[in-house]
């Protein structure tokens, strides 16, 4: 019974990523098993470390959702499954040199499905800034202090207006690229 070659080469991919994975966990043990990180002690604590995944999950899940809702502004047609599974591939993308690969990645993952490749490539582009937008923003009202005129001035000394986030997501999702 012969095997089709559409099955070998999946077979062949995931060990490919099983040997990848076994490799990095390795050097990760080596470097962490040298004798100057003793003076440091590590308690792995499962307790604490699942619920923090499934926190980091949920963050990733919400800019991901807006990243789906400003395509949608922009006239790309993409449901929510598709749009966060473009999101999660395309994170990986971050690790690679140049970091040309975010954008790229979704552009291939759902450019040819929207039509709007290029809709696709610059909403990509433009939810990292929002991103920091946001939580700069949350980090001015957490930390803010009265300033001399209508700014605030947070403690690290940088001026922000209280709308700047919400400024930036307006123009972003009201505007379109067409």
């Amino acid at each position: 019974m012969a095997v089709p070659r559409a099955r070998l080469w999946l077979i062949a991919k995931t060990l490919l990523a099983a040997a990848i994975l076994v490799g990095v966990g390795l050097q990760f043990a080596r470097i962490l098993g040298q004798p100057a990180l003793n003076p440091y002690p590590f308690d792995l604590r499962v307790g604490y470390l699942i619920p923090a995944g499934v926190l980091y999950l949920l963050a990733h899940c919400c800019w991901g959702s807006f990243w789906v809702r400003l395509l949608g502004s922009q006239g790309v047609k993409v449901s929510l499954v598709q749009g966060l599974r473009a999101y999660f591939v395309s994170q990986y993308g971050k690790y690679i040199p140049g970091k040309v690969w975010v954008v790229g990645i979704r552009v291939v993952m759902l450019g040819g499905d929207a039509g709007m490749p290029l809709a696709v490539g610059v909403t990509a582009e433009l939810q990292p800034p929002v991103e920091l937008a946001v939580v700069r923003e949350q980090r001015a009202r957490a930390r803010r202090t009265p300033g001399p005129d209508t700014t605030t001035r947070a403690t690290i000394g940088h001026r922000y207006r209280p709308d700047t986030a919400a400024r930036t997501v307006k123009f972003l999702t009201c505007g379109r690229l067409s």
